[in-house]
């Protein structure tokens, strides 16, 4: 079962200068993996140029029968095990393979006009067939669209990892584009890219960053004679924590990249699910994230003995050429454990 398109519904918070704050939300069982779920600007006609995705409050509820939980940001993995895109269009929420069974759950949304960049409570923020608020048609103006092709723009990618010649869709509504320009923060460009639209726009440049957490954005430029508009697409670049089960008492570099589970992540927080016989539960993350106060395991009953930090370990992402290297911190538990879906949460 996959997650329905977001609608959005109109809740006006009382008093003088009150914001209007709009909510959505949808239900379903997830897959392992990616599950995108369409937003509902698009469809409610507001210029991709317009929205702010940074200014969403996405929520995510393993359990739809009670309130949701906390927010989650871009990059971030919560106590279930799930990580959280978002661009202009769609969240996708991605279950990692070795993630605990989850049954129906619940995403929502919480917006205000801050994500269109318009401080007045006066002006609605659903335009066409807006419910509640009336339907009032977009905002006059000339505006252009970014939008990247392919997994690059919508999940991290692994430190070392190039991306090469990345391709893009140029776009523009509310008028003709006299100048359009594409430009990164490496360095490249501007270069124009008349006429719009300009589809399959291929970027001819390579970019690898070997930083957890670096950046690199692209910003096209556009002009109808009016003054210039823009609009940028990030791809962001993050390290892989690694997670498993082992009977060795210490682990070399090969063997915490052997490990059974990992995932990109732009932190150490983390819950995962083994079911060890006769082996110790480990997690490496990179030095860089900061360490682990407190580290215990949630199931009953506990197990004894707890975890200890062994030595730390030189790491390197094996995506690249040379690849980079990075000191992990590694953690295992102080016995080696027997049991099934055994749950260890990191925080």
């Amino acid at each position: 079962m996959s997650f329905p398109a977001l609608v959005l519904t109109p809740n006006v918070l009382a008093g003088p200068g009150a914001d209007m704050i709009y909510s959505a939300e949808a239900t379903g069982i997830p897959a392992a993996g990616p599950n995108v779920i369409p937003l509902p600007f698009v469809a409610a006609g507001v210029p991709p140029s317009q929205i702010d995705p940074t200014r969403l409050k996405v929520y995510y509820d393993p359990d739809p029968n009670r309130p949701a939980g906390g927010s989650l940001a871009p990059g971030v993995t919560d106590v279930r095990y799930v990580s959280l895109a978002v661009d202009k269009s769609t969240i996708t929420l991605d279950f990692a393979q070795s993630a605990p069974g989850i049954g129906e759950c619940r995403v929502s949304i919480e917006v205000d006009h801050s994500i269109l960049g318009v401080s007045s409570a006066s002006t609605p923020l659903i335009y066409g067939s807006g419910s509640g608020a009336g339907s009032v048609p977009p905002p006059a103006g000339f505006a252009v669209s970014l939008t990247g092709v392919g997994p690059a723009f919508f999940t991290p990618i692994e430190i070392g990892a190039n991306l090469t010649s990345p391709t893009f869709n140029a776009t523009q509504s509310g008028g003709a584009a006299v100048t359009a320009t594409l430009q990164d923060t490496e360095g490249n460009g501007p270069v124009s890219v008349m006429p719009l639209p300009n589809l399959g726009l291929v970027w001819p440049f390579v970019f690898n960053k070997a930083a957890s957490g670096a950046t690199v954005t692209f910003t096209l430029i556009g002009d109808d004679g009016g003054g210039p508009v823009n609009d940028t697409v990030v791809a962001t670049w993050l390290s892989r924590v690694f997670f498993g089960a082992s009977v060795l008492a210490v682990l070399t570099e090969a063997q915490i990249e052997a490990l059974s589970g990992s995932a990109l992540a732009a932190a150490f927080p983390r819950s995962f699910t083994l079911s060890p016989v006769g082996q110790y539960i480990y997690y490496a993350w990179p030095a860089a994230f900061g360490n682990a106060a407190p580290l215990s395991f949630q199931t009953p009953p506990p197990f004894p003995g707890g975890w200890i930090q062994l030595a730390d370990v030189l790491v390197t992402a094996n995506t690249a050429v040379p690849p980079p290297a990075q000191l992990y911190h590694v953690w295992r538990t102080v016995n080696p454990l027997t049991g099934a879906g055994i749950l260890t949460v990191v925080s």
